[in-house]
């Protein structure tokens, strides 16, 4: 199983960079919920990278978000 943690000075286009890699697969991304500013509402999605708008909602999530981890799912 492929995983990227991250911290605050993981580069965004790191993980953009991870998960251009799996298309057509599924990815787990562990993030906070609250943006930037607040902890303690950690969430999980899956996304399908097979399926552009849901790639699309992947590569906004991580923009906006402060993201934990990213899981590759096989």
């Amino acid at each position: 199983m492929d995983k990227i943690n991250c911290h605050g000075s993981t580069p965004k286009q790191d993980l953009i960079d991870f998960v251009n890699k799996p298309k057509g697969k599924k990815i787990n991304l562990h993030y906070e919920n609250n943006l930037y500013d607040r902890w303690g509402d950690d969430d999980d999605y899956t996304y399908d990278t097979s399926q552009e708008e849901y790639y699309i909602g992947i590569i906004n999530t991580i923009k906006t978000h402060y993201i934990h981890n990213i899981t590759l799912i096989d």
